[in-house]
């Protein structure tokens, strides 16, 4: 499927646009089939792909199941729109700060799954889904694919850690430094 209207978006970009909160992944594996992830790399006429929309607004791809079936390319996070931004870079400046309450910030955790293992792939999947927000699903799914990957510096990682903080998202702060072992783990074997 290779329809484009004429800012060059293709139907990824449009549902990843969408007002849905989440992207079915059977519907898109079995709609799409082969060219999912062709479609998922291209960019429009402000360089942007179907991931960059996504990251706007914390869209993501679920899974029914407790593993990810999806894998594309990890490069597409990499892929830099015109003013020189990734897919992760839009995601940390346009999710919402999260606001104390009284004060305090509200951190939920399950009796069955502890802190560590949420972040943990398969982990505690069906239990994230509930604890944690559209951008920090978001973040995990992008994690989770580059974690095997040569991709995630610590420059970037020490980035979206800032980021991360300035916005009170500690989920996200505690998933960056799961995945920064997992990564360090790797480079060091």
């Amino acid at each position: 499927m290779n329809i484009k209207d004429n800012s060059n978006k293709n139907i990824l970009h449009y549902l990843s646009m969408s007002s849905e909160n989440l992207i079915i992944s059977k519907i898109l594996l079995s709609t799409f089939n082969k060219s999912y992830d062709t479609l998922l790399g291209e960019q429009d006429v402000d360089g942007r792909t179907p991931l960059h929309y996504a990251a706007l607004s914390g869209k993501y791809i679920w899974e029914d199941i407790d593993y990810w079936t999806i894998s594309f390319n990890p490069m597409h996070y990499m892929i830099r729109d015109k003013n020189n931004r990734t897919v992760l870079d839009l995601l940390f400046t346009s999710m919402p700060s999260l606001q104390p309450k009284f004060g305090k910030l509200d951190v939920r955790t399950h009796y069955n799954c502890d802190l560590t293992d949420l972040f943990k792939i398969p982990g505690c999947a069906d239990i994230r889904y509930e604890i944690l927000d559209n951008f920090e699903n978001f973040a995990f799914q992008a994690f989770s694919n580059l974690k095997d990957t040569n991709l995630l510096h610590k420059r970037n990682i020490f980035n979206f850690m800032q980021g991360a903080l300035k916005k009170n998202r500690f989920y996200l702060l505690f998933m960056i430094k799961v995945f920064l072992v997992i990564c360090t783990d790797q480079l060091s074997n």
